[in-house]
């Protein structure tokens, strides 16, 4: 068990920091649109940093969900296996891509929410 929640420890600082680069690019893509449409608004503009970590969470919990079902599209990683068995003890790519997925998405969805309670 104490294997386990030391894998989700490293899967949720990898998804904080995946997390913080979508969110920077979804920044600077609302910045970009507000100031094509002329309209600066601080909240947009940091739901669009959201929006974009939502979509990258979604294509991860897509590519996890593939590798789920069909196991035999993941075998040119299994060659790596020795070196992925140097960082996480109990769980396998596919885990390890849907958990930091799932952590993206929630790290987007408080700051969504937070915009929303603020604006």
């Amino acid at each position: 068990m104490n294997c386990f929640i030391q894998d989700l420890k490293i899967c949720f600082k990898m998804s904080l920091k995946i997390f913080l680069g979508t969110f920077v690019v979804g920044i600077i893509i609302g910045a970009i649109i507000s100031a094509i449409y002329k309209s600066f608004g601080g909240a947009e503009i940091i739901r669009w940093g959201a929006r974009i970590g939502v979509y990258a969470s979604c294509f991860g919990l897509f590519i996890s969900a593939i590798s789920f079902s069909k196991k035999s599209l993941m075998r040119p990683l299994d060659y790596y296996e020795d070196e992925w068995k140097i960082y996480f003890t109990k769980l396998n790519l596919a885990q390890v891509i849907f958990f930091i997925s799932l952590f993206c998405l929630i790290c987007s969805a408080v700051i969504d929410v937070i915009v929303f309670y603020i604006k």
